[in-house]
């Protein structure tokens, strides 16, 4: 295993851990009385702010072409934003556990696209480390509660959008952009929608105590900017589809801090289901494509 792609799994495992302390971060500033429409616009706005302060102390603003600031915008909206829009809207009719599960149905859908669009072959250990993945994660929640086929649909929405997104940036024409750059863009156009969304709205609702300022800024450093390209520098390394596998790590960090700081119980089957997605993880680090990534960027 060279350097570079030890450098690729480690990148992909630091950005789930970070994902992972999301849902925790965003259930303290719900907690506090902020609704889900002023998170998702504050998570964005914040981060865009973020990522044009660093890429302005390291003079790395550059030039991108029109296809590529179209595109920027394109993902912004509907794979970076729309994502998180499906699964708020997917609480409000499912459990959230159902929800969580449907969502990281995502990695099927990456491996989907890139074998019917980019002819890449998954080798078979891959499908396996899938199948591990899904069956830990559906023993990790709890599936009792509502049942809504419209909950259903926007949870499986946000997998597609998600998988999309998450392919774009490997094989996308701003593939070459440095991931700060990317991240930058992406977060300037859901902003921008979704800020004019909640004004219409009038969803809009400003924080108002520096405790939550604080989750905010969380959310937005270590949840989106350092998680984000960490995973998009995984994903550069290792490709779409297996840096997605390994990415399942994240919902397994949820539960510990959620262990951790709610008190909430550690059942033998939520042991067990995270014991099936980290050897789901060994199993995709130690698998070998057929193929490497291919076919023509868009």
């Amino acid at each position: 295993m060279t350097k570079q792609i030890r450098k690729g799994y480690g990148t992909v495992i630091l950005a789930s851990l970070a994902y992972g302390v999301m849902p925790v971060v965003s259930k303290l500033l719900l907690l506090s009385g902020m609704n889900s429409e002023s998170v998702v616009f504050y998570r964005f706005f914040l981060t865009c702010l973020f990522s044009a302060l660093i890429l302005a102390a390291f003079r790395r603003f550059r030039a991108v072409t029109l296809p590529q600031a179209v595109l920027l915008a394109l993902f912004g909206i509907l794979g970076f934003g729309f994502t998180m829009q499906f699964l708020t809207i997917s609480y409000q009719y499912i459990p959230i556990g159902l929800a969580t599960v449907l969502h990281f149905a995502y990695p099927l859908f990456v491996t989907l696209i890139m074998l019917a669009v980019y002819g890449e072959k998954p080798a078979p250990a891959r499908l396996w480390g899938c199948a591990a993945a899904l069956a830990g994660i559906c023993l990790m929640v709890d599936l009792k509660g509502g049942f809504s086929p419209g909950g259903v649909i926007y949870a499986l929405l946000s997998a597609v959008t998600y998988s999309a997104f998450v392919v774009s940036n490997k094989k996308a024409c701003y593939g070459s952009l440095s991931p700060m750059l990317c991240l930058f863009a992406f977060s300037l156009s859901a902003s921008l929608f979704f800020g004019l969304s909640c004004t219409l709205t009038g969803t809009l609702q400003a924080p108002c105590s520096l405790y939550q300022w604080g989750c905010l800024m969380a959310v937005s450093l270590l949840c989106t900017v350092f998680a984000f390209c960490t995973l998009m520098t995984g994903v550069r390394i290792l490709g779409a589809a297996k840096a997605s596998v390994i990415n399942m790590l994240e919902p397994a960090t949820g539960v510990v801090f959620g262990v951790i700081l709610f008190k909430e119980k550690l059942s033998l089957k939520i042991m067990i289901g995270c014991a099936c997605i980290l050897v789901s993880t060994l199993i995709t680090v130690l698998a070998r494509d057929s193929r490497k990534d291919g076919g023509k960027k868009i």
